[in-house]
């Protein structure tokens, strides 16, 4: 079971199915959305626990996802949230994918939408962990 997840999108409709989903699935608690990676940051810095799991989209307005991993990267380690990244974009280029799964603070790289399947296996992955 995860605790939270954090959405950090800038699509409605994408956020509104994924939410759907993880709910629906029973393996998660609560759901947050963040609109884009500014958001997301200031939502890490007010929180007194991070999400558990955060689904980062890449191509967003005013900080897209590789920002907001730069952002994270840069933070002093004591600071920086422990907390489960997950790309999920449409991005099926192959540079964007090598460079996600080259970050350290990225887990995996998945392709949107979302399926219960892929989400399944990232909770059994995470528990093995």
């Amino acid at each position: 079971m995860i605790g939270e997840v954090l959405l950090v999108d800038d699509s409605a409709a994408d956020n509104y199915l994924h939410k759907l989903l993880l709910e629906e699935s029973g393996l998660v608690e609560r759901v947050s959305v963040a609109l884009d990676g500014e958001q997301a940051l200031a939502r890490l810095q007010a929180a007194e626990r991070p999400p558990d799991l955060v689904f980062l989209d890449i191509n967003m307005p005013r900080m897209d996802g590789w920002a907001f991993l730069d952002a994270l990267q840069a933070m002093d380690l004591e600071a920086r949230p422990d907390m489960t990244i997950v790309m999920l974009s449409t991005s099926q280029n192959h540079v964007d994918r090598s460079r996600a799964e080259a970050n350290p603070l990225v887990h995996s790289y998945v392709f949107k939408p979302l399926t219960s399947d892929e989400l399944v296996a990232l909770v059994e992955d995470l528990a093995k962990e």
